[in-house]
């Protein structure tokens, strides 16, 4: 296949759409509790909802935030909502993710929403999309753009602009320099309040446990408040003080030195970086495997498992009959 002007310098489609074992992200939502969001997901629906004033250019809407705040899970929310279902005849949820290739996401697109996607001519296929979309109202979600070439954009945009008056572009990304290029209503997603970070905390953290002990609910609100109103990052430590409930085990984390690193020091997030150390060692290596992957390549549970077999990596203990269960429980 050839390279479109939106390839990877690598050479890498990372485009691919969402399987049920895949890397990117699916339309669907969890079942964890949401919390702060009721908000401004009734905003963004009002928004979806409301006619268009762009004359013939379909409008899009880019939600924008730090990593770890909440994009994709609002527009999951939304996507997901029975009065959008409603509205729009046609949707399609398609993750994106680092640079991409035109044909690529060209018949992602087409892929999502529902219609086959054949052949790896952009112009046929842009052709195919343009007459699929004509009269259509639709609601498309790029999830997790990292960039974007502004004359390519241009290019890709110009079949979505035949659907029906009220259709809609959901856009999720950290970099409010992809709002500017594709010329989007900016919808910048906020911090969570203490309140609603704590909710979360409690809910994954004592998961269930009717546990009132002052004590550790005064370390668990500072260690809250260090979160910086992430709600990856608190998620994240909640469920990693389950595996640790108790008071010396909390103030460890609270005090470690880790907290005094900034995302610039090496790109990574404090408390992604306590998670990844208070894994088990079999569990590090396992992981730290798979930052060999190329960003955005789908892999299956199995496949994954058989790499680490061949690694060597899941020398099994004694509560597991075989390493592929052990591999299991690791993924």
């Amino acid at each position: 296949m050839e390279d479109g002007p939106c390839a990877s310098k690598e050479g890498l489609v990372s485009w691919k759409p969402a399987t049920r074992f895949s890397s990117s992200t699916t339309a669907l939502v969890g079942e964890s509790p949401i919390y702060g969001r009721g908000v401004q997901k009734e905003e963004l629906i009002k928004i979806l909802l409301e006619g268009n004033d762009s004359g013939n250019q379909v409008p899009i809407i880019s939600i924008v935030g730090l990593g770890g705040m909440g994009k994709t899970t609002l527009a999951k929310l939304v996507y997901n909502d029975n009065k959008i279902k409603e509205h729009f005849q046609l949707e399609a949820w398609v993750y994106v993710s680092g640079s991409f290739n035109d044909v690529g996401l060209t018949k992602a697109i087409l892929t999502s929403f529902g219609f086959s996607a054949d052949g790896e001519d952009l112009n046929l296929l842009q052709h195919q999309l343009q007459q699929k979309l004509t009269g259509k109202k639709y609601l498309l979600v790029l999830d997790d753009i990292w960039n974007v070439n502004a004359a390519c954009w241009e290019d890709l945009i110009l079949p979505f602009n035949h659907g029906s008056s009220g259709s809609k572009i959901i856009v999720t990304t950290r970099d409010k320099g992809v709002e500017k290029v594709l010329n989007s209503k900016l919808f910048d997603l906020l911090q969570l309040d203490k309140g609603d970070c704590w909710r979360l905390f409690e809910t994954h953290a004592f998961h269930g446990r009717n546990v009132r002990d002052p004590n550790l609910e005064s370390i668990g609100k500072k260690i809250v408040d260090k979160c910086g109103g992430l709600p990856l990052a608190v998620k994240t430590l909640g469920q990693l003080l389950r595996r640790k409930f108790s008071e010396h085990e909390w103030s460890k984390i609270l005090e470690t030195d880790m907290w005094r690193l900034s995302d610039e020091d090496n790109n990574i997030n404090p408390v992604l970086r306590l998670s990844y150390h208070n894994l088990p060692s079999n569990h590090k290596r396992c992981f730290a495997y798979c930052s060999i992957i190329p960003k955005g390549y789908e892999f299956g549970k199995g496949e994954l498992i058989g790499y680490w077999m061949a690694e060597g990596l899941l020398k099994c203990c004694e509560a597991y009959n075989s390493e592929e269960e052990f591999g299991s429980e690791i993924f």
